[in-house]
């Protein structure tokens, strides 16, 4: 007597033949969600990782001056204020610094590494250099320093910064 196999269901034949057993069926086996605590805390500290991300990157981007404008005292006309725009600010708002309290530095290895050192203001931002136009006039990258520097920024170079020696 020849013995042959049960019959399968449609359900539980895969698409080449195979014959699988159905998860619900093996050696009674039961999947149990974690309790709501462990999730709820797990998808919590992604969060704060994520947003603490985020609010790292958006600091960074805050130090890269997009606008520069240099702009006469209100009712003065001796000095000069220099007027800068970041992704910190809006449209419309901007920080105002008087020129005697700003320097700018040129990087020591790159020349298109310009950055902005200002009395009053958090940190040293960076003057973006790629497509710079001064009296509607293209500058090139490597240029937007010494153009900066004629029109009476005090300037310096990183590379020929006095260290502190203690």
């Amino acid at each position: 007597m020849e013995k042959s196999l049960p019959e399968q269901s449609a359900a539980s034949q895969s698409l080449n033949g195979d014959v699988s057993i159905s998860p619900s069926k093996s050696e009674g086996i039961t999947w149990v969600l974690r309790p709501l605590w462990q999730r709820a805390s797990l998808a919590g500290i992604y969060m704060v990782v994520g947003l603490s991300f985020g609010i790292m990157f958006f600091n960074h981007r805050a130090h890269y001056v997009h606008r520069l404008h240099l702009a006469p005292l209100s009712g003065s006309v001796k000095g000069r204020n220099l007027l800068f725009q970041t992704c910190g600010n809006g449209r419309l708002q901007g920080h105002v610094v008087p020129l005697s309290h700003c320097k700018i530095m040129l990087g020591a290895k790159d020349w298109t590494l310009v950055f902005l050192e200002a009395k009053g203001t958090e940190g040293v931002f960076r003057i973006g250099t790629t497509g710079a136009k001064m009296d509607g006039k293209d500058v090139p990258p490597s240029k937007v320093f010494h153009e900066l520097s004629k029109r009476g920024i005090p300037s310096e170079r990183l590379d020929t910064r006095k260290s502190r020696k203690k």
